[in-house]
C-alpha cells in the first residue's frame, strides 16, 4: 500500500481566533463546577468544525481509487462540560443517579485516582453539582452520536459505507 499521509487538522488556536473575528467567541455563560452554558449554538462548535471536515474529507477521499483513512477526534465529552442549547439541558440532572463510591476517600486506591480529585478540586462538590455535571456529561455525549451521525450519513451518500472499517474509541 502506498504511504498515506494528510495531516489536516482544524488547530484550536486557529479556530478560537477565527471564531473572535466573527464576533463569535466562545464564552460559558451559565458556569458550575465541572459544566457550563455555551454562548454560541452547535454549528459554532469546535467539535462541529472537526465533523464537517470529517464530512469534507469522506467526499473527497471516496472519490479517489485508493484506501484512505480519517481519524477525527473530538474535544466532547470531557470535562468540563461546557455545551450549547440544548445539550445543556437536554438531561433533568433530578434524575441522573449518582455513582455508589462517589464519596469514597480512595484511601485503597490509586495515588493517581486522589492526585485528580485533588487538582479538580472535586471533594467540595454537593451531590447536586455532581448532577448536573452527569446531565451535561450526557448531554455532550448526545452532542457527538448527533455529530458521528452526520459523518456516517455522508459515508453512507458516499457509497463507501459497505467497504469501510468505522472504529469508535474513547478513553
Amino acid at each position: 500500500l502506498p504511504r498515506f499521509q494528510d495531516d489536516r487538522t482544524v488547530e484550536p488556536k486557529a479556530f478560537h481566533e477565527a471564531q473572535k473575528a466573527r464576533g463569535r467567541e466562545q464564552k460559558n455563560i451559565k458556569r458550575s463546577p465541572g459544566c457550563g452554558t455555551l454562548n454560541i449554538g452547535l454549528e459554532e462548535l469546535r467539535d462541529t468544525a472537526y465533523c464537517q471536515a470529517g464530512v469534507r474529507l469522506i467526499k473527497e477521499y471516496a472519490a479517489q481509487d485508493a484506501p484512505w483513512f480519517i481519524e477525527c477526534d473530538f474535544d466532547n465529552p470531557h470535562p468540563p462540560c461546557e455545551l450549547p442549547q440544548p445539550f445543556d439541558s437536554r438531561y433533568e440532572p433530578s434524575r441522573m443517579a449518582l455513582s455508589p463510591s462517589l464519596h469514597d476517600s480512595l484511601a485503597d486506591k490509586p495515588a493517581v485516582m486522589r492526585t485528580a480529585r485533588a487538582r479538580l478540586d472535586t471533594a467540595a462538590w454537593t451531590d447536586d453539582e455532581w448532577r448536573l455535571l452527569r446531565a451535561h456529561y450526557c448531554g455532550a455525549l448526545t452532542l457527538v452520536d448527533e455529530l458521528l451521525g452526520r459523518m456516517l450519513a455522508a459515508l453512507d451518500r458516499s457509497g463507501q459505507a459497505e467497504n469501510t472499517l468505522v472504529v469508535f474509541t474513547s478513553d
